[in-house]
């Protein structure tokens, strides 16, 4: 899928993005491409200063019993004169699948993916197994295996008792985890939200990304983990330059 350009030399009348097309404290035009499957980012030709990245990965798919957990949210920004031209961009089309054991989501990425190089990566949820949650995604890594270890850093961590929310930069950045089959799934403020479990059915909820899906449904996009035999929902890209 081709880049949608959401608006064109707009002027922003309120630096701290709101999530909803505005910064405060800025005057000026801007230029925003926003992905929801794969693309290129075509740098604008006027002469901006900064470009804002945003990835949220996909959300990991659930089991029959658990649910999937949410992909994370990562920005960054980075000067202009960074970019001689276009840039790749990595979103896949679905998250993870449902199965018996649910299918990781897959990663956003945004040019080379590292910062280092102006890119960027949002990593994705992880699957759910037949008795645990998928660990949500973590600042710069996947959701971590489920009911051991939570995604690192950040992600929530996937349980057969409950979804927790991401801790740290989690609780604005990493998805929340999977739940196990009698919980919720855990909440993420950026990321995607964990997928409810079988009994409970409860999705986890999210402000700017998707929520989770409950019993049987899919999450929402971007980013939300699947309710248990649901799957994960796509991530997304969204780059603004201003």
């Amino acid at each position: 899928m081709t880049a949608e350009t959401i608006y064109t030399n707009k002027s922003l009348t309120n630096a701290i993005y709101s999530g909803t097309g505005t910064f405060t404290g800025v005057t000026g035009s801007s230029n925003v491409q926003s992905f929801t499957g794969p693309g290129t980012w075509t740098k604008p030709t006027a002469a901006y200063t900064m470009v804002r990245v945003e990835c949220i990965g996909g959300g990991g798919g659930g089991s029959p019993a658990s649910g999937g957990g949410g992909g994370a949210f990562v920005y960054g920004q980075f000067p202009f004169g960074s970019y001689a031209g276009p840039q790749t961009v990595t979103v896949a089309a679905t998250g993870g699948a449902a199965g018996a054991t649910g299918a990781n989501g897959t990663a956003s990425v945004f040019g080379p993916g590292t910062p280092g190089t102006f890119g960027l990566t949002g990593p994705a949820g992880s699957g759910a197994t037949a008795v645990a949650g998928g660990g949500g995604g973590g600042m710069t890594t996947a959701g971590g295996p489920v009911a051991v270890t939570a995604g690192a850093p950040g992600g929530g961590t996937g349980s057969g008792t409950t979804g927790n929310t991401g801790s740290i930069h989690a609780t604005f950045f990493g998805g929340g985890g999977g739940a196990g089959p009698t919980a919720a799934g855990g909440s993420s403020v950026w990321g995607g939200g964990g997928g409810g479990g079988a009994v409970s059915g409860t999705a986890g909820p999210s402000i700017f990304g998707g929520a989770g899906g409950g019993f049987g449904a899919a999450g929402t996009a971007p980013g939300g983990g699947g309710g248990s035999a649901g799957a994960g929902a796509r991530g997304s890209v969204r780059v603004i330059t201003f």
